[in-house]
């Protein structure tokens, strides 16, 4: 998931596909390439309009580095010669142009979309620029998350939010582990500012894309011009709103919108090898050891929700609990707990974009999902392990 402020920036977004079409055009693209690199004739700069004169600088910079004279020279990618960030705000930028369908990304590397190309192409200041914000934000699993969990505040438009409200994040199961003769609890949830980064990005990209307006902001007299009206907000350097105003489609959670790029299998559990702070070793081996049957039973339910929804049928859960439980080498750690445990993990399938209401036992989804994108990363064996499940009788249901 997308975790860095300057992500939360669209309009930065849009000037790293306009770079990234000048230098690269349909051809493949690296996160290193995604950096500004002096060496290059062409960089992100010659593409931003956010740069700021400052007084005894000869050149126009970021207006959002602590240091304006900074190597960086820019604060959602950083450059080839200084990022202390090892990467990641690359690689978040990376995702974010991934999830909102802007680029494909492959293992190694990306290329920029047809609606990519297209983005890039227009102007900010036109209509079109909201158009396919909006299909881009609408078609990434997390954004869909945050509009879910908005859409449960509020019977009618505008939904009154609290930021604090809303937390969308890997879910924690506070499983424990034996261990060296004491128990070592498992890393799967994420971590509180990590939930709080994520939340803010989103809140900005819904701010820019015509889905939420923070407390004290008017409504634009023309809708069209959304991202316009309310670019000066998303332009500042914190966003303080507390309280927001959401404006959800009626119709965005009857079952039928598509989520184009909802979280694969690869982003099923988060990073649990960046645990290397200090007494945390334990912790990271344990986790890393049963990270795989996290992953495998996040995905299960996931999966499982999408194929209901292709089918126009629901999930019996318990049904589909005890299915899974024949096969625990894959998605068991704790047998006596693992029905609790997967009604704690069934919260990935909202923030992986598609929420589900529920009927006493049974698991209604309430979009579709691009399963084809679902299954990226996910072991091959799995299919026929899906495949007997899902047919047992009674695991989906009318």
């Amino acid at each position: 998931m997308i975790n860095r402020n300057p992500t939360g920036r669209l309009i930065c977004i849009h000037a790293l596909t306009k770079y990234l079409l000048s230098e690269f055009g349909k051809k493949a693209f690296t996160i290193t390439d995604v950096k500004y690199d002096v060496e290059k004739a062409d960089n992100i700069l010659n593409h931003c309009d956010l740069l700021i004169k400052i007084p005894s600088v000869g050149h126009m910079v970021c207006p959002y580095l602590e240091n304006p004279l900074s190597d960086a020279k820019c604060y959602l990618t950083q450059s080839v010669q200084h990022d202390t960030q090892k990467s990641k705000s690359a690689s978040d930028a990376m995702n974010a142009l991934d999830g909102l369908g802007l680029a494909s990304r492959g293992e190694r590397d990306a290329k920029l979309t047809e609606r990519g190309i297209e983005f890039a192409s227009i102007s900010f200041s036109s209509k079109e620029w909201l158009t396919i914000i909006r299909e881009s934000v609408l078609g990434y699993g997390p954004f869909i998350g945050l509009l879910y969990e908005a859409s449960q505040h509020g019977a009618t438009n505008p939904r009154r939010i609290r930021k604090s409200d809303i937390s969308l994040g890997y879910p924690t199961t506070e499983e424990t582990i034996k261990s060296d003769g004491g128990l070592i609890q498992l890393s799967t949830g994420s971590q509180d500012d990590t939930i709080t980064r994520t939340r803010a990005t989103l809140f900005s990209w819904a701010v820019l894309s015509g889905f939420a307006l923070p407390d004290g902001i008017s409504e634009p007299s023309d809708p069209n011009l959304w991202h316009r009206h309310t670019l000066n907000y998303v332009k500042e350097e914190k966003w303080p709103a507390r309280v927001y105003n959401f404006y959800i489609p009626d119709d965005l959670f009857d079952g039928t919108h598509f989520v184009d790029r909802p979280l694969n299998y690869t982003w099923m559990t988060k990073s649990t090898r960046a645990l290397r702070e200090r007494g945390q070793k334990q912790t990271r081996d344990i986790s890393l050891k049963y990270e795989p049957r996290v992953q495998n039973r996040r995905y299960a339910v996931t999966y499982a929700l999408g194929a209901c929804a292709k089918n126009g049928k629901r999930l019996n859960f318990p049904a589909f609990i005890k299915k899974l439980k024949e096969y625990p080498d894959l998605f068991v750690i704790d047998k006596n707990q693992f029905y609790d445990i997967m009604k704690i993990e069934a919260r990935i399938a909202i923030v992986a974009g598609i929420p589900y209401s529920v009927a006493g036992n049974i698991l209604k989804p309430l979009t579709r999902i691009n399963l084809k994108i679902l299954k990226i990363g996910a072991p091959w064996q799995l299919e026929n392990v899906f495949h007997d499940i899902l047919s047992s009788p009674n695991v989906m249901c009318d």
